[in-house]
């Protein structure tokens, strides 16, 4: 499609807009609307910390369930409550959340969304910087937790071949 990393980048940051033809190219690549890709299909409201809150059907349920522990993750930040922001992400995943899923849609989306923030004046820079500092930590906590897993299983696939 021509279009950059860092172009792409930028417009998941709302630093750049791709213009009509990109927004056209877009739209048939992921084979949806224009409104679909510009999220004009759900109502957005803004709650008192700015998050934006998506009136949604009941189709869309896990989504909403991963924007509601985004925001609950921000909200235990942005109210200085590190330990239970941390323990928050913990219990998601003791109770059957996957690692690949606490990444992609939890933590780095709440980035994303700190970054909304931040852009929009909402957070000051420190707030963002904190955030930013408590979730990357919490990424490399996961990601050493992934490598014992891997680890394991590969040493039990291993074990089990030799009887």
């Amino acid at each position: 499609m021509g279009i950059g990393q860092t172009t792409i980048a930028n417009y998941e940051a709302g630093i750049r807009q791709p213009n009509l033809d990109k927004l056209t190219q877009l739209a048939d690549f992921f084979d949806v609307s224009i409104d679909e890709l510009l999220g004009r299909n759900k109502m957005k409201v803004n709650n008192s910390f700015g998050f934006e809150e998506e009136v949604v059907d009941k189709y869309q349920s896990e989504d909403l369930e991963t924007e509601l522990y985004v925001k609950e993750y921000l909200e235990l930040l942005l109210s200085h409550k590190k330990v239970e922001a941390v323990n928050f992400i913990r219990n998601l995943y003791r109770h059957g959340m996957g690692i690949t899923d606490i990444y992609s849609k939890l933590l780095v989306e709440s980035l994303h969304e700190t970054g909304r923030l931040w852009q929009s004046g909402i957070i000051n820079i420190g707030e963002e910087h904190y955030i930013s500092e408590v979730t990357q930590a919490l990424i490399s906590q996961f990601s050493l937790t992934q490598r014992r897993i891997e680890s394991n299983n590969k040493k039990n696939s291993y074990s089990q071949h030799l009887w």
